[in-house]
């Protein structure tokens, strides 16, 4: 009998089923994107192909640096660290992500984005937001780091919370200049018109409601945000475990792409 295997719950956003490509966004650290979880939400994929064209793998490995940041490691460390897990995940997890049935499979690693052309501009754009004192981006930003510190504190001690709380500034501002860049880009280059949902087990952080109302003035570089469609999910076991060779997710997708910066 074979390791008991995960369901994937759609916990918020069932209005996934009305887009024709979806985005896998991966915190690599975190063991919900590991293992048996990630079969989960390759199950789940594969169960739709009749609606998706497209999944893109999104490896959100550099940006888990500025966690390490926050937890006292060294910049260079940090980074360098996060990269290497990056590497490690996607070497462990080969075999599953060649499993996907759709169409077009993409993997872009975070470093992709932090030399995509428009990242300069972008970040511009949202420093400009935030030094606007009356549109309360700034406090939102704040209010979200010190909640993802207060989360922290619920398990662990945290000797540096001044610290703690820049780096988790800095992880945030980052986190909405890229996502802004992936949804200002066509998960798949010929077909520009395939937008893609967000897929994650976790919350969305407060502040990127911000960009979601309508009446709010947003430069070009950012205005994909407002559009931006989050589904989370969760993961419960089913009460029979299956065998993996029930399972049918042999072969390989000739399609991969791997976006990686040398």
């Amino acid at each position: 009998m074979s390791e008991q295997q995960y369901i994937v719950d759609v916990k918020n956003g069932a209005g996934w089923r009305r887009y024709e490509a979806l985005r896998i966004l991966v915190s690599v650290g975190q063991a919900y994107h590991n293992g048996t979880k990630l079969q989960a939400v390759i199950d789940w994929v594969n169960k739709n192909t009749n609606q998706l064209q497209a999944v893109q793998i999104a490896v959100n490995d550099l940006l888990q640096g500025w966690n390490a940041l926050a937890n006292g490691v060294g910049g260079g460390k940090a980074f360098y660290d996060a990269e290497k897990n990056g590497d490690e995940w996607l070497k462990q997890h080969d075999g599953m992500l060649q499993s996907f049935k759709v169409a077009s499979v993409t993997i872009t690693r975070w470093g992709f984005w932090l030399e995509h052309p428009n990242y300069p501009i972008t970040e511009q754009r949202l420093a400009e937001l935030i030094a606007d004192t009356e549109n309360g981006l700034k406090d939102s930003i704040r209010l979200a780091s010190e909640q993802i510190l207060e989360r922290r504190l619920k398990h662990t001690d945290v000797p540096n919370k001044d610290r703690f709380l820049d780096y988790s500034r800095q992880f945030i501002k980052e986190e909405i200049v890229v996502l802004a860049l992936m949804h200002n880009e066509p998960v798949i280059h010929q077909q520009p018109n395939v937008k893609a949902a967000d897929v994650y087990p976790g919350s969305i952080l407060p502040c990127m409601d911000w960009f979601r109302n309508p009446t709010r003035v947003l430069p070009d570089e950012l205005v994909s945000l407002r559009d931006r469609y989050f589904c989370r999910v969760d993961f419960h076991r089913p009460k029979i475990v299956r065998d993996a060779s029930t399972l049918g997710l042999s072969g390989r997708n000739g399609n991969l792409v791997v976006a990686k910066v040398a």
